[in-house]
């Protein structure tokens, strides 16, 4: 028995067709694709740091010894970790044909930011090249290099403008206050991490327990004790400072 034709289907198969055949022919021109809006990609702050601390390789680098350009490579290291830890991430971004400001969502931790994988004095292979090179000693960290979050400035606006907002932790009432301009509210703990943070204030631990007086002291020189003409030599003695400072 044949089967009964039916016009409305098979117009919209033959539509169906025509748009799979126009499809396949359409070309996409590169400056669509440069001007759709990009999904800004998550990170974490550790992620930020194993990028700051690794090598980077450098095909002519200047030596001030043998007065050549040589091949080397370069690498940011920490080698000792302050009371207070105050990290500013890269918001904006500048070339030589625009400006922006980068919107990513960076993830920190509030609790337990451990900075030890990134402390060179902490074996004795990773520091023997700075130890070789100061003259000095590798000594035992006597304290241990975790952090807790106390405070983060947070920009909101565009590049050229915008507006600040501080969000800190009060050890009075052990509650998160936000302070936009002169009002301040008290704020979950899980709005403290924002995409719209900026600069993220630490404390390491062993500190949290001392007053404030303590940890931030009026009269203190900021300076600190001046080095004697002997210290200085010893830290910037060299014992082989003929050979090639690169290679």
């Amino acid at each position: 028995m044949a089967e009964d034709y039916d016009a409305t289907e098979a117009s919209k198969v033959q539509v169906r067709r025509q748009l799979s055949l126009c499809l396949t022919v359409v070309q996409v021109h590169d400056s669509f694709e440069q001007n759709q809006p990009k999904v800004e990609a998550v990170l974490s702050l550790h992620s930020c740091l194993k990028d700051f601390t690794a090598s980077e390789l450098l095909d002519e680098a200047y030596c001030s010894q043998c007065k050549s350009l040589k091949p080397a490579s370069k690498k940011m290291d920490l080698w000792r970790v302050p009371p207070l830890l105050v990290i500013q991430l890269k918001r904006f971004h500048y070339t030589a044909t625009c400006r922006k400001k980068l919107r990513n969502f960076v993830q920190f931790p509030l609790k337990g930011l451990d900075l030890q994988p990134y402390l060179v004095r902490t074996t004795q292979d990773a520091g023997l090249k700075y130890w070789q090179f100061l003259g000095g000693k590798l000594a035992t960290q006597e304290y241990p290099a975790v952090y807790d979050l106390y405070a983060v400035v947070n920009h909101i606006g565009v590049l050229g403008g915008g507006h600040y907002v501080a969000t800190v932790f009060s050890e009075s009432d052990k509650r998160w206050k936000c302070f936009n301009d002169h009002l301040c509210r008290d704020i979950d703990e899980k709005d403290v991490v924002s995409p719209s943070a900026y600069i993220l204030f630490y404390i390491r631990r062993d500190m949290k327990a001392l007053p404030v007086h303590e940890v931030f002291p009026v009269n203190s020189d900021a300076a600190g004790p001046a080095l004697s003409d002997d210290d200085l030599a010893a830290l910037l003695h060299e014992p082989d400072a003929s050979r090639c400072v690169i290679s």
